[in-house]
């Protein structure tokens, strides 16, 4: 909004996602002024003939520098990079390309370069309440929050312990994290049985659909653990909890499959990892955070992206599963936990002596 006025349009424009290889928008025409493609795409076949005077890369500090250099070959004057230098960077598997630097986003170089970037501070997605703590721990403070709280009312089919905070952390201490084959991933068992529970109690006034609610986590793991607790209380479809989510047949055009897309996020229930949820909101957010161990290992939650991430995907509600003790051995961690403490807003979960789950407000 702050940049309206000041960049000219251009004569025509490529708009692309930072997604490597997102299809083309097949109803753009040589008579447009722009189109939309991932920046891979802009390299095919499709573009073969075309060239821009302005390229706009949305979600840039996700994009790898080589996947963000190939909309750069097609006559590009202007370059506006979209994105946040403070949450998830490029995926890289490899971890001899990620130690060479490919996990480097062009956004970033430029950024070590001296360009200095122009900051939106104003956010409208979450309650002030929720924008509070990432606010003063990623971003200096300077985030403003647009909404106002009469504007992000919590909803009221689970006890808050402040509705003017609508921030809840469920502490679970007795539950145990377990780790899949080769320790390539962890699941917890009783967090995703005590967050089944709140998705029921959430559901239970009809005054929330399913996808209004997200739930988010840092393991692969813990979303098959999440998706068969949730299928067999059938908030879930076998299909879904499987992958294979019973989507529309795919659209002929780009924007007919992303409105497809949206309208199958609204309807259903999602569970996904911390990372495949960055960009995305939803009302209430459910974070497991799975780690749970006498020693105190975190793993990458001590990624301080992934926690911005993690905590700033709600818009009325943030609800956050996890061990305290195994988690405030991580400093970024033990600081949100203080400031939940402070503020009264944890809740203790205990197991019952016959391994059912306790109460959940």
């Amino acid at each position: 909004r702050r940049l309206r006025g000041e960049i000219p349009f251009p004569e025509n424009l490529v708009v692309t996602n930072g997604e490597p290889d997102t299809a083309l928008d097949r109803d753009a025409g040589p008579e447009q002024r722009g189109c939309e493609a991932g920046c891979v795409g802009t390299g095919g076949k499709a573009l073969e003939e075309w060239d821009f005077s302005a390229c706009v890369i949305d979600e840039a500090t996700q994009a790898t520098e080589p996947a963000c250099l190939i909309p750069l070959t097609k006559g590009i004057e202007s370059l506006l990079l979209v994105g946040d230098p403070m949450q998830l960077p490029p995926t890289v598997i490899s971890p001899e390309a990620e130690g060479a630097g490919l996990g480097v986003s062009l956004f970033e170089r430029l950024q070590r370069g001296g360009l200095e970037p122009h900051m939106l501070a104003v956010q409208y997605r979450m309650h002030p309440a929720i924008c509070d703590f990432p606010s003063k721990q990623f971003y200096n403070g300077r985030l403003e929050s647009h909404p106002k709280p009469y504007d992000r009312m919590p909803p009221k089919s689970i006890q808050w312990p402040d509705e003017k905070r609508p921030i809840m952390f469920v502490d679970i201490q007795e539950g145990a994290e377990k780790a899949g084959g080769e320790n390539t991933s962890y699941s917890n068992e009783h967090e995703a049985s005590v967050v089944t529970e709140i998705v029921m109690s959430l559901l239970e006034d009809g005054k929330l659909r399913k996808g209004d609610i997200g739930i988010i986590t840092p393991y692969r793991g813990q979303v098959t653990m999440l998706n068969s607790k949730l299928e067999a209380q059938g908030l879930i479809r076998k299909m879904q909890s499987s992958g294979q989510a019973s989507a529309p047949a795919k659209p002929a055009s780009f924007k007919a499959n992303v409105l497809a897309s949206n309208q199958l996020e609204t309807e259903e229930l999602e569970v996904k990892t911390v990372d495949g949820f960055q960009g995305r909101e939803k009302e209430v957010i459910i974070f497991s955070t799975v780690r749970s161990n006498a020693q105190g290992r975190v793993g990458f939650l001590t990624d301080q992206r992934r926690l911005n991430v993690a905590l700033t995907r709600a818009r009325r509600g943030l609800v956050v599963v996890g061990n305290s003790l195994t988690l405030c051995n991580d400093p970024t961690w033990a600081a949100w936990l203080k400031v939940i403490r402070q503020n009264q807003l944890d809740v203790m979960c205990q197991i019952d002596d016959d391994g059912d789950d306790g109460q959940v407000p």
